[in-house]
């Protein structure tokens, strides 16, 4: 299933920058869908959780994949009431 271009945008502008937690992540929507949604986040030094080797911080990695899997029960609510 794919979504209205529209949607898309919506849903992109609320869960980027209107989520002040995902915007303080820098956590960005690549593609959405009825059954995966994909997205990224870009490594900066703020993000880093041990300095000797330069690794992402697993709180980090744990929120995204919370933000994500909401984003992705949302799409397919979305797709069940339409």
């Amino acid at each position: 299933m794919q979504f209205e271009p529209e949607f898309v945008a919506g849903v992109r502008e609320l869960f980027e920058q209107r989520i002040p937690f995902n915007a303080l992540l820098g956590l960005k929507i690549e593609d959405i869908g009825g059954e995966r949604v994909h997205g990224r986040i870009d490594m900066r030094p703020e993000l880093v959780g041990h300095f000797v080797h330069n690794r992402i911080h697993g709180g980090v990695i744990s929120a995204c994949l919370d933000a994500m899997g909401k984003l992705l029960t949302s799409g397919a609510a979305a797709y069940i009431v339409s």
